[in-house]
């Protein structure tokens, strides 16, 4: 890989990632502290929830104005302006004294980073060859979960000095971070190339590949795939159920539920690698689908179960946690395996609709769009999992995998079709 990175000179594809890296470090610093902080700032827990819920819309609707904005004004300025303005908001934060004022700011700053995200990808694809794109993907999805997992142990070593650092140790935090996105955006400004937005080794491609794939009723496949694909992405890899699950049924430690978390992250790791590099050779839908009939067989382990054992019998869940470790709880973290496959596909299918020059508004877009999802999601299945415990995320999982499948399936016969058809 690394030869193929000298030999196609993909100096933005490292610039990114290397600064993608240490932003996410910065931010996850301090962010599974955050509903701790807004309830020291006064916040019950339904406002947390509501805070939360402002947040996810903050970051995705703005999206699409933000690939509008790429697509007009160059995805390098964008995505420059977009970092350092995070990095001057976030120096904001310790002023707030009342977790509502955190909010607005916050909002403010997940804005910035939505009106961000849609050029940040244009410029990682157009900076790829077209046979490398996935594996750029993988590289900037590794990089960002490089992030999850750095950011949680800087913060609990500047956290544990709290008795002698004051009250105020998650506002250093929060400087840091500002002063992280501050270098990083100088980074981004001294070292990113501008590049073309349909470079001549993508335009045979594109011509063959534009009149079909940007069509009315691809498109609106890609839509429900995309929305069932997110629907198992909150379900069981950015949403809570999971380690409820941990804690409810074999009565994890927080300790413990974060060691889970933390081998998820290595798997998504390694997946955002392997994963990147199917992709690239077999295709993006094809993998999809493999990954959709993945996580149907996932779902199926804990769902199974739940039918024909009774939760009250010596079967359930002390037969699993008879293996070291629990298989129940081991499977919880390798579910993350084709989830994390199908973000990478998606964020591949996404960035090849229609003309490169309207890239970014594509990508922003549909990130707009899925921002419905957790928004209804994450309340259905806060309701399915107070009624019937993790099955109930899980059986939304397996439905959201059939569809996703189902739409797979579809967009492989329509490639095929049109294939034959020599369009």
């Amino acid at each position: 890989m690394i030869a193929v990175l000298k030999k196609n000179s993909l100096h933005n594809v490292i610039i990114l990632c290397l600064t993608i890296s240490l932003m996410q470090t910065g931010i996850y610093s301090w962010y599974r502290v955050l509903p701790s902080y807004m309830r020291d700032l006064g916040a019950t827990p339904q406002d947390i929830g509501l805070a939360f819920t402002a947040l996810t819309i903050a970051y995705r609707a703005p999206q699409i104005l933000g690939g509008w904005l790429a697509d007009h004004y160059g995805a390098r300025l964008i995505t420059i302006l977009g970092t350092l303005l995070m990095g001057i908001l976030f120096l904001f934060l310790p002023m707030a004294k009342h977790w509502s004022s955190l909010l607005i700011i916050l909002c403010i700053v997940f804005t910035a980073g939505a009106l961000m995200y849609p050029g940040q990808l244009s410029l990682l694809i157009h900076s790829s060859p077209t046979n490398f794109h996935a594996r750029s993907i993988g590289l900037f999805d590794f990089a960002t979960i490089s992030g999850y997992l750095l950011g949680p142990l800087l913060g609990a070593l500047l956290l544990s000095y709290q008795s002698y650092l004051g009250t105020e140790t998650i506002s250093l935090l929060f400087v840091l971070t500002g002063f992280t996105y501050l270098m990083m955006g100088i980074i981004r400004w001294l070292y990113l190339k501008e590049v073309p937005t349909n470079p001549p080794q993508q335009q045979e491609q594109t011509a063959k590949a534009h009149s079909w794939s940007a069509s009315f009723s691809y498109s609106l496949t890609i839509l429900i795939l995309s929305m069932a694909g997110f629907l198992v992405y909150y379900m069981l890899w950015d949403g809570p159920f999971p380690y409820l699950y941990l804690e409810d049924v074999y009565h994890l430690s927080k300790v413990e539920i974060n060691i889970n978390s933390t081998l998820a992250c290595v798997l998504a790791m390694i997946t955002s690698l392997l994963g990147s590099l199917a992709i690239d050779r077999i295709g993006a839908i094809k993998f999809t689908a493999f990954m959709f009939m993945a996580v149907m067989t996932a779902s199926l382990l804990f769902i199974i179960p739940y039918f024909f054992v009774h939760p009250s019998s010596a079967l359930w869940p002390p037969l699993w946690n008879s293996f070291p470790y629990g298989v129940g709880y081991l499977l919880v973290a390798l579910v993350v395996v084709p989830v994390e496959g199908y973000f990478i596909a998606y964020q591949k299918i996404i960035t090849s609709l229609g003309s490169p020059r309207r890239r970014a508004l594509w990508v922003g877009f549909f990130g707009s769009l899925m921002g419905l999802v957790p928004a209804i999601g994450l309340s259905l299945g806060g309701y399915v999992y107070a009624s019937y415990g993790l099955v109930g995320p899980m059986s939304l999982a397996f439905l959201g995998s059939f569809l996703g499948l189902l739409m797979a399936i579809i967009l492989m016969v329509m490639q095929k079709r049109s294939i034959q058809n020599g369009k």
